[in-house]
C-alpha cells in the first residue's frame, strides 16, 4: 500500500502512478483479461468485480469499447486509499463503485485482476504465492461465469529484481487454477509485455 501510495502521488492518474511501464502496455493487458468475455450472452449485460482497481483504467477503458456487453455493475477494490478517492472523484458513472479493501465483498459474473500480484516488496516468493494463490481462490467464490487475471512469467524475467516483483511458472498456475478452479483454462502470453494471462470459466 506504502509503495504504491508514494508512487501514486508522484505521477497521478496514469500508467505510471500504477508502476505501469507505457500506457499501451496497460491497454494491452486490459484487452488481454477482457476477452474472459468473449463468450457472455449477446446483449446480458454483466457485472464486474476489479480488484485492484487503482484510480479507475479499467472501468474506464470498458466503457468506451463499443464492441464489449453492456455493463451493468463494476466494483473497484483496491487497497491505496488515495486511488480510491481518486477514482471516485474521477468516475461519476453510477455503475461504477469503489471501495478501499484487500478483498472483494460481492459476487460477480466475473473477476478481474490487473497487475494486482506483481509488486512483492521483498516478501519471500513462497510466502508471497502462498498469498496470491489465496487471493485468487477468493476471488474465484465471488465469480459466477470467470476469473482472468495476469502475473509475470518467470521464463520472461526482464532484468528487473525479483527482490521486488513476483514472478510465476506458468505451468504450475496453469495446473493450480485446474485443481482448485476449473478445467476449462486458458493461458495467453503476449510480447512486449512479461505476462502471462489467465482466462477461467465455469
Amino acid at each position: 500500500r506504502d509503495a504504491y501510495t508514494v508512487r501514486f502521488r508522484a505521477h497521478g492518474e496514469t500508467h505510471q502512478g500504477v508502476l505501469w511501464k507505457s500506457a499501451a502496455a496497460q491497454t494491452l493487458r486490459f484487452e488481454r483479461l477482457l476477452d474472459i468475455l468473449s463468450d457472455h450472452p449477446m446483449g446480458r449485460p454483466m457485472t464486474i468485480n476489479d480488484l485492484g482497481c487503482g484510480w479507475g483504467a479499467l472501468f474506464e477503458h470498458i466503457a468506451r469499447a463499443p464492441h464489449l456487453p453492456p455493463l451493468a455493475a463494476y466494483r473497484g477494490y483496491d487497497i491505496c486509499p488515495d486511488m480510491v478517492m481518486a477514482a471516485r472523484k474521477r468516475i461519476r458513472d453510477p455503475r461504477a463503485r469503489f471501495t478501499v479493501a484487500s478483498g472483494v465483498q460481492a459476487d460477480a459474473d466475473y473477476g478481474i485482476a490487473s497487475g494486482t500480484f506483481n509488486l512483492s516488496m521483498g516478501v519471500a516468493p513462497d510466502a508471497w504465492d502462498i498469498h496470491v494463490r489465496q487471493d485468487l481462490r477468493d476471488l474465484w467464490r465471488r465469480s459466477r461465469r470467470g476469473l482472468a487475471f495476469n502475473l509475470l512469467d518467470l521464463g520472461r524475467l526482464d532484468g528487473a529484481d525479483p527482490g521486488t516483483l513476483h514472478y510465476v511458472d506458468p505451468d504450475a498456475y496453469l495446473a493450480f487454477c485446474r485443481r482448485y478452479m476449473s478445467a476449462d483454462v486458458t493461458v495467453a502470453v503476449d510480447d512486449p509485455i512479461p505476462d502471462v494471462t489467465f482466462l477461467v470459466r465455469r
